[in-house]
């Protein structure tokens, strides 16, 4: 059986997260072709990507992430500092960002398929994905079913903006707790990479202009978080905090992850099993990940 790597690029490293729907694709085109190079190498990949801020812009304004709000008198909630992104209510806002999501996703599929890799669009609102967090609900096994199809191709998914129960409605669905489902309900997955934008993987502390980052090489889930940094003004899924907390979740059932930051050598190496290059493996203690690099690569 071929190795099976789930990998997810940030939305902050293919989008401009301060720019209203502006995607990065020279770093978009960079990240696809590592990934087609892996690939083409007879790894399986599943591919997770954030929204960036073809998302997260309009789902803060809206407080998409928190489902329907009402005030007091069960009137429906205004926009957070009275700014709806063209958006008039929150189920217009629903459908808008689900529009944008889905316009950033067709630019992942049609990267990756100029680099020659045949691809699969997984949306996970319009798989009827229900729910967020770790609880969603959903039979990933049989949705997610590309590598043992006649002919290999790679399934994307992305995080997303999907039905929930009532009272809550709807919700933000982070592609990170989709990586993490993703590891624990499919079978024979390998490893998990988290390419994520601006630092080199978890920080003992925030990272500062000018100066050298103070990377965390190694970090086993019952060790305490360093002073990582995360900004809620433009995501609104726990950014890093999440990241590391899922990778962890992935390690106690046996999914070794790299945190690397997003540019393509990295992200080459981690997804091909090269655990020496820069970035934070999360693991469980003794995990012998030394053995695991050198059978793989």
């Amino acid at each position: 059986m071929r190795e099976l790597v789930l990998v997810k690029l940030g939305g902050g490293a293919i989008t401009d997260k301060h720019s209203l729907c502006e995607a990065n694709d020279v770093a978009l085109d960079a990240l696809t072709g590592a990934l087609a190079q892996v690939w083409k190498k007879g790894i399986d990949l599943i591919v997770v990507h954030g929204a960036g801020s073809f998302g997260h812009l309009r789902c803060r304004a809206w407080q998409l992430q928190r489902g329907r709000a009402l005030d007091a008198a069960g009137a429906a909630a205004l926009p957070l500092d009275g700014n709806g992104l063209d958006c008039a209510s929150q189920d217009a806002a629903v459908s808008r960002v689900r529009e944008d999501l889905l316009t950033l996703h067709a630019k992942v599929l049609a990267s990756l398929n100029r680099h020659g890799v045949p691809t699969r669009s997984r949306a996970p609102h319009e798989l009827g994905i229900l729910g967020t967090g770790m609880k969603l609900e959903a039979d990933l096994a049989s949705l997610f079913i590309g590598r043992l199809a006649p002919e290999r191709f790679v399934d994307v998914t992305l995080g997303d903006v999907v039905d929930c129960r009532s009272p809550q409605d709807f919700g933000v669905l982070s592609g990170d707790d989709l990586m993490a489902r993703l590891a624990l309900d499919l079978p024979g997955v390998t490893r998990a990479v988290f390419a994520v934008e601006g630092v080199d993987g978890l920080l003992r502390a925030p990272p500062r202009d000018g100066e050298p980052q103070q990377l965390v090489p190694e970090w086993h889930p019952d060790d305490p978080l360093p002073g990582t940094q995360h900004d809620d003004t433009v995501d609104v899924t726990g950014g890093i905090f999440l990241k590391v907390n899922r990778a962890a979740e992935m390690a106690r059932h046996g999914v070794t992850t790299k945190l690397v930051r997003a540019v393509a050598d990295r992200c080459l190496a981690a997804c091909a099993g090269d655990n020496a290059c820069p970035g934070t493996l999360v693991c469980l203690p003794g995990a012998n990940v030394a053995e695991e690099a050198s059978t793989s690569s």
